[in-house]
């Protein structure tokens, strides 16, 4: 929790803040002493800060073919960001993910672009290698201790002011032993989710993924709508046959859910 705590607090320094942004409306002390507050007393209420926060993660995997999705967050990070939220492009190669859920007690938006597999997705670290965000013990080879994560692990009074949740890897949506990660966090109070059923390809998953949250900030579009809008825009550029799974995408929880005006869940 150290490693977060003193991340979190280096948010605002001025390198770090996304260009234009102004300071969180929150003194970093007053931050530094809610986040140690809650983390020694075991607390397992959600923070809210203004304006709300959004974590974007992404990964780098070694190698000539490995999958990069930083382009994902760096497309994204701005339309938040204009739509009023506190938008953060966060690096799996710098934290494990049991971090990403740790931040999440705090997000309004929470997105995961990575590998994953019916129940989960991944993200790459230098130090731990793969580290893994499962539904619930019930995954098949799940681990739910650090560097690992299982969002079973969390209450609703932690998750439940999340409007929107992304779990971009392919298979995330599908149901193993029972077990289904947009049903976990509907379950934990997440207003909307989205995960996807198919094999899933990095330039249509990108072109997607901008088309989504574009018309999320700035046609007010439902989840709903959005999806269907980032479909089109992917069709457009790659056809009706070639949409790299982005077409399987499932929503949990309520399709109506808008990010405008920026807010946490109910």
């Amino acid at each position: 929790m150290v490693f977060g705590l003193y991340r979190r607090a280096g948010r605002f320094t001025p390198a770090d803040r996304p260009r234009g942004r102004p300071f969180a409306r929150v003194a970093v002390a007053t931050l530094v002493a809610v986040l140690l507050g809650s983390i020694l007393s075991g607390s397992a209420a959600a923070n809210q800060f203004s304006p709300p926060w959004a974590d974007l993660f992404y990964s780098h995997w070694p190698g000539g073919g490995g999958l990069d999705t930083g382009g994902f967050v760096a497309d994204v990070a701005p339309y938040l960001n204009a739509g009023g939220y506190e938008a953060w492009q966060d690096s799996g190669s710098t934290a494990a993910i049991s971090m990403s859920t740790y931040y999440a007690q705090s997000d309004a938006v929470w997105a995961m672009y990575g590998h994953g597999g019916p129940g989960f997705v991944t993200q790459y670290n230098s130090t731990y290698g793969n580290s893994v965000l499962n539904a619930s013990p019930g995954v098949p080879g799940s681990s739910c201790t650090s560097p690992n994560d299982c969002i079973s692990n969390y209450s609703y009074s932690q998750l439940h002011a999340i409007r929107l949740m992304v779990f971009w890897g392919c298979e995330t949506g599908q149901t193993v032993n029972g077990v289904n990660i947009l049903n976990t966090v509907t379950g934990l109070g997440v207003d909307s989710s989205i995960a996807w059923s198919g094999v899933l390809y990095t330039n249509q998953g990108r072109v997607w993924n901008s088309a989504f949250f574009y018309s999320l900030i700035y046609y007010g579009y439902t989840v709903g709508s959005a999806t269907s809008y980032a479909n089109n825009a992917v069709i457009s550029q790659y056809g009706v046959g070639n949409m790299g799974g982005m077409n399987t995408w499932q929503i949990g929880g309520s399709p109506g859910v808008k990010l405008v005006p920026a807010l946490y869940g109910s």
